[in-house]
């Protein structure tokens, strides 16, 4: 027998019954890859609420010290009317005239106030005197409870604390 006829023979049983991947095994292929973006999905989503809220939580800690600072060179925080909302409008930083458009008066307390991450859409960081200056309370609201802070999502924060309620 030929070399060539015997390997071809061989070749032929070894390769007869190889025609690839069937239907339903790249089906199974094909739903075992949209699981596991969909899962990756809704970690990745987690993950980006933390990292507003940690976002927020920073930005609060940062103005209550600079109010802390303002307190203490003025004895008193800036008194408002009305409750305001931070970093938009007129009141893009804090300086030794209370908050303000720009920063033209020494001391700069903050020099551009932050504006909360979004969504949701109606986030905001406001401010609103107590007790004629003598305290203060800056709110803001979470996108998850953070055990750290209490108990629910709706935080405020005043000279000596942060806190959350639902």
């Amino acid at each position: 027998m030929d070399k060539k006829i015997f390997f071809k023979k061989i070749f032929k049983k070894i390769f007869k019954n190889k025609k690839g991947f069937g239907l339903i095994e790249l089906l199974i292929v094909i739903a075992i890859i949209s699981l596991l973006s969909t899962i990756a999905t809704v970690v990745y989503s987690g993950a980006k609420e933390k990292a507003r809220d940690a976002k927020r939580i920073a930005d609060a800690k940062q103005i209550q010290t600079a109010l802390n600072i303002y307190f203490n060179d003025k004895e008193l925080f800036p008194i408002t009317t009305t409750t305001i909302i931070l970093g938009t409008g007129n009141y893009f930083c804090l300086n030794g005239n209370g908050f303000g458009v720009s920063c033209d008066t020494e001391p700069i307390y903050v020099k551009l106030i932050p504006s909360a991450p979004t969504p949701p859409q109606n986030n905001q960081y406001t401010y609103a005197s107590v007790d004629s200056g003598n305290d203060y309370q800056l709110s803001f609201v979470l996108e998850k409870i953070n055990q750290d802070l209490g108990i629910g999502k709706n935080c405020a924060a005043t000279k000596d604390t942060i806190t959350c309620i639902e």
